[in-house]
C-alpha cells in the first residue's frame, strides 16, 4: 500500500507531468523573460544596451520593472499583469524615438566611425569600414519635426535589439487574450506617455521655424518651453542635444547678445568647421557649463591632432588626444589614432596599451580589423613577418564575410 501511495505521488511530481501543465502562452511568456536580458537597443558600436541600464519613464529601469511583472504573468494571477507588459512593449520604442541624447549618441559615433574610415582609406589602406556595412545607422535631422518624420522612426526601428523584438512579439502573441478593446487601450496608454516628447519635439521645430523667417525672440521663447517640458514632464535629455545648444545660441547670437554659454559654443562649433582650432576651444572653455561641450571640445582636438598626424608632428597629436580622451571616455577615435601613431613610431608597449582601451571600449569588429590589419603592415615594413601574419590572423578571425570580406588581411596572410 505505501509502495502504490509512492508510485502515486511520483507520476504527479514527475517533469513530465509537470511540463505537460505549462501552457503554449507560459513557454511564450518564459521566451519573453529570456528576452529581458538580451540587449534591447543596439548601438553602431557599442555592442547593445540592456533594459536594466535603461530608465523607464518612472526613472526604474525597464529589466527591473518587466522582469518581475513577467513573473507574475506567467504565473496567472491575473491578466492585468498582461495589459501592464503591452503598455511597456508599446510604450519603449516611443520612448526611445523622443530620447535626445540617444540621437545625440547614435550622431557622435557614426562621426567617429566616418572620420576613422576617412583616414584609414587616406593613410594606410581600403578598410573594412565600408559605406554599406550593416552596422552604419544614420542619424536624423531633427530641425523640423513634421516635414521628414520617418529617419527618426527609421532610426527608432533600426536601433532596437534582438532581446526587445522577442519580447514584443512574444507579448503581443500572448496579449490576444485580452481582447481588441483592451489592446486598443493599451495603445492608447502608451502614446499618452510620449506626450511629453511631442510636445519637446514640436516646440523645438516651432523654435527653429521662427528662427528661419527672423523672428529670433520667439524662437529663443520656444526653445527655453521646449526645455522646460522635456526636464519637468520628458524624459530630460534633451540637455545633451549639441543640437539644441547650437540653436539657442544661433538665435541669442543675432539678437544681439554674446556673453551667454550658448553663444560661445554656437561660435566655438563654427570656428571649429573652419579649422581655426585655438579660437574654437577658447570658446569651448568659455561655454564648459553646458552638459554636451566636453564632448564636442574632445572632437575638436581629435580634428585637431589629424592635421598634426598629416603633418607628421606626431608628439602634438598624442598631446591633443590624450587630452581629448580625458574630456571623453567615449572617444574611441582619439585611442584608434593613439594607436595608429604607436604603430607608426614602432613603440610596442604604447600600441598594445591604446588597443586594448580601445577594444574595451568599442565593441565594433570592423573597426577591430582594420586596427589588426595595421598591425600587420606595421610588423610586415619592419620585417617582423611571424607577427605581421598572426595579426592578419586575428583580423580575419575578428571580420569576413563572402561579400565584401577582409580582402586586406587575406592578402596580407598569403604573404603579399
Amino acid at each position: 500500500m505505501i509502495k502504490d501511495i509512492f508510485s502515486k505521488c511520483r507520476e504527479k511530481s514527475s517533469p513530465k507531468k509537470l511540463l505537460s501543465k505549462i501552457s503554449l502562452d507560459q513557454w511564450i511568456l518564459l521566451l519573453v523573460s529570456v528576452g529581458s536580458f538580451l540587449r534591447w537597443v543596439k548601438f553602431p558600436l557599442s555592442g547593445g544596451i540592456s533594459p536594466f541600464n535603461l530608465h523607464s519613464p518612472i526613472l526604474l529601469s525597464w529589466g527591473l520593472l518587466f522582469l518581475p511583472i513577467v513573473i507574475l504573468a506567467i504565473m496567472g494571477i491575473s491578466r492585468w499583469f498582461l495589459f501592464i507588459l503591452l503598455i511597456m512593449v508599446f510604450s519603449f520604442p516611443l520612448q526611445i524615438h523622443w530620447d535626445y541624447g540617444f540621437i545625440q549618441d547614435i550622431a557622435l559615433e557614426t562621426l567617429q566611425m566616418n572620420d576613422i574610415r576617412q583616414f584609414t582609406k587616406k593613410n594606410v589602406f581600403e578598410p573594412n569600414v565600408l559605406d554599406d556595412t550593416p552596422t552604419d545607422i544614420n542619424h536624423p535631422d531633427v530641425s523640423d519635426l513634421w516635414t521628414a518624420p520617418w529617419s527618426r522612426v527609421t532610426l527608432t526601428v533600426d536601433s532596437l535589439g534582438i532581446g526587445f523584438w522577442i519580447v514584443f512579439i512574444g507579448t503581443v502573441i500572448v496579449s490576444r487574450k485580452l481582447g481588441a478593446r483592451r489592446i486598443t487601450i493599451a495603445l492608447l496608454v502608451s502614446i499618452t506617455l510620449s506626450i511629453p516628447g511631442i510636445m519637446t519635439a514640436s516646440f523645438l521645430t516651432l523654435g527653429r521655424s521662427a528662427f528661419l523667417v527672423g523672428n529670433y525672440s520667439k524662437s529663443v521663447d520656444m526653445y527655453k518651453l521646449a526645455m522646460r517640458i522635456d526636464q519637468s514632464l520628458g524624459n530630460r535629455t534633451l540637455n545633451r542635444l549639441e543640437l539644441y545648444y547650437l540653436w539657442f545660441g544661433e538665435s541669442l547670437f543675432h539678437m544681439g547678445v554674446r556673453d551667454e554659454p550658448q553663444v560661445y559654443f554656437f561660435l566655438a562649433k563654427n570656428l571649429q568647421q573652419v579649422r581655426s582650432f585655438s579660437k574654437s576651444r577658447e570658446m569651448y572653455w568659455e561655454s564648459m557649463s553646458l552638459p554636451p561641450t566636453r564632448r564636442a571640445l574632445a572632437k575638436a582636438m581629435v580634428d585637431e591632432a589629424i592635421m598634426d598626424i598629416k603633418e607628421k608632428s606626431f608628439g602634438s597629436a598624442m598631446d591633443r588626444l590624450n587630452e581629448a580622451y580625458g574630456l571623453d571616455r567615449n572617444n574611441f577615435e582619439s585611442l584608434f589614432y593613439m594607436a595608429y601613431i604607436s604603430f607608426v613610431l614602432k613603440d610596442r608597449k604604447s600600441a598594445s596599451y591604446y588597443s586594448g582601451l580601445l577594444f574595451d571600449s568599442c565593441k565594433e569588429k570592423l573597426l577591430f580589423a582594420d586596427l589588426y590589419n595595421i598591425l600587420g603592415d606595421t610588423y610586415n615594413k619592419t620585417g617582423e613577418l611571424v607577427d605581421s601574419r598572426n595579426m592578419y590572423i586575428k583580423s580575419v578571425d575578428t571580420f569576413d564575410r563572402v561579400k565584401n570580406g577582409n580582402y586586406h588581411a587575406w592578402v596580407g596572410i598569403a604573404g603579399w
